[in-house]
């Protein structure tokens, strides 16, 4: 009894243990469990990466060749993955992986022969930013997945305990398998027709590094190492006593039930974890998506506010291009004149280019 209550978390929650059993749902959910088990979500996000190399290769003005574009889309889907299979030394996932290549090499040549890719790169161009927030949420869930099942696993059974227990390294692989796969794309140029190496955009703008997609992986892995290690409460000591920080959590969560059935006291809870594995990820896939969603929002108001500020102050300072933008000014300009009680100032006629005609 002892052995199981020490791996039960401190805090648990209705409404993430109800969201986990929703996720775990959606992955083990097949199309036909006989004659194509496949996830639903596994071919939703294969037509997701389908679009994102249409994108990346130029979107509508794509000039790939099919072969060539189904490379660029393996790339996509195991480039972060095989660099963290690199810097740790593991076997690469691409040649364990035959059904995830067969998945999304399928679904990517469907959409490119049939005229599906381009349709939905139209769509995806005529609706943003609504699909990308949309998208953003499958980006979320299968990242985080892919995080947590795959590289901190990895990392943990690591044959070095020095790698194995880096919190930087953790860093790092998150990021890598979050968004590495655009860092091996621009370093060798393989959206384009002719590949070949050159140096890196981010290499000579290290800023980039700090894109959203890295920066997602970091904190997806910050919040699955605090909210899951045995030993958290200690590395929050600095910060504020544990007993402050398991009280802040107490608003929002509730004791589990063996620790309530043991009446423990909170502060007294040592090399505990906060919450489970599976809850864990919950709280992860809502951090990725605000990570992943907040730029699109806030690139979209401004942009709106810059859209709406130059339709409602007129030009001036120069010609008109037209006479119908001349009317234009001019109507602005009475209106104005209206509400201020200023006569309006008419707008300069368009002056013709060149040299006039001389009299005969």
């Amino acid at each position: 009894m002892a052995d199981v209550a020490a791996s039960d978390p401190i805090f648990s929650s209705y409404i993430l243990a109800s969201a986990a059993d929703l996720t775990e749902f959606v992955w083990k959910k097949h199309v036909h469990s006989i004659y194509l088990p496949i996830a639903v979500i596994a071919v939703v996000h294969a037509v997701r990466i389908s679009i994102v190399t249409r994108l990346v290769s130029g979107g509508k003005q794509s000039q790939l060749p099919l072969f060539q574009s189904m490379v660029l889309n393996m790339v996509v889907l195991f480039g972060g993955s095989t660099l963290v299979a690199v810097l740790l030394g593991i076997q690469l996932p691409v040649l364990v992986s035959p059904l995830a290549i067969a998945v999304y090499s399928t679904v990517h040549a469907s959409l490119y022969l049939s005229g599906l890719g381009t349709m939905l790169v139209h769509l995806h161009t005529a609706t943003q930013p609504f699909m990308d927030i949309i998208l953003a949420m499958v980006d979320a869930l299968c990242r985080t997945e892919a995080i947590a099942s795959y590289g901190l696993v990895q990392m943990e059974q690591h044959s070095s305990p020095s790698v194995a227990s880096s919190f930087f390294a953790k860093l790092v692989i998150g990021a890598l398998i979050s968004g590495g796969a655009p860092l091996i794309i621009t370093a060798f140029q393989l959206n384009a027709p002719k590949w070949g190496f050159v140096t890196p955009p981010w290499v000579e703008r290290p800023t980039m590094l700090l894109n959203k997609d890295l920066v997602g992986g970091m904190v997806v892995v910050t919040t699955l190492t605090w909210l899951t290690a045995p030993k958290a409460s200690s590395w929050t000591a600095w910060i504020a006593p544990h007993h402050r920080v398991s009280d802040v959590f107490a608003r929002f969560l509730s004791v589990h039930p063996t620790w309530r059935a043991a009446e423990k006291p909170l502060q007294h809870l040592r090399s505990v974890p906060y919450l489970s594995m599976r809850e864990a990820k919950i709280v992860s896939i809502v951090a990725m998506y605000c990570v992943l969603a907040a730029p699109i929002l806030v690139g979209s108001v401004l942009a709106w506010f810059k859209r709406a500020s130059q339709k409602a102050v007129p030009r001036r300072g120069r010609a008109p291009k037209s006479k119908k933008e001349a009317v234009s000014i001019v109507e602005a300009l009475e209106v104005e004149a209206a509400a201020t009680g200023v006569e309006a100032t008419p707008a300069p006629a368009p002056r013709r280019r060149g040299r006039p005609k001389k009299k005969q």
